[in-house]
């Protein structure tokens, strides 16, 4: 099965059933999503597997200024395609990378001047 086309479907579905907000964060990461396996050259669910996994990763790392957040959910995403659909999940299971945001650093009124 294409995973494009799999994506769409999912998209398509989607766009009936999600509110606006929801379905254009859904476009945004398909976006990325599909650029990602245009890079990697993946065009099939058979074409995934652990190792591919890590590919993705690296990909995301390499390529994308998404932090380990950000590439959390993307993957997530990916699953979540997977289940909606009943398709067993040939990435296997996903330990998430560490959370590597930085806090936001909150001023007193005189470290300003």
């Amino acid at each position: 099965m294409e995973i494009n086309t799999i994506i769409e479907k999912y998209l398509f579905e989607a766009s009936i059933n999600k509110k606006k907000a929801t379905y254009e964060f859904d476009l945004k990461v398909a976006r990325s999503i599909k650029r990602c396996f245009e890079h990697l050259n993946i065009q099939y669910v058979s074409d995934l597997n652990r190792e591919t996994l890590f590919s993705i990763i690296l990909y995301y790392k390499n390529h994308t200024k998404k932090k380990n957040a950000g590439i959390n959910q993307t993957i997530e995403w990916l699953y979540g395609i997977f289940y909606h659909f009943e398709i067993e999940n040939p990435l296997g299971k996903f330990k998430k990378l560490p959370d590597d945001t930085e806090n936001f650093k909150h001023f007193k009124h005189n470290e300003l001047y």
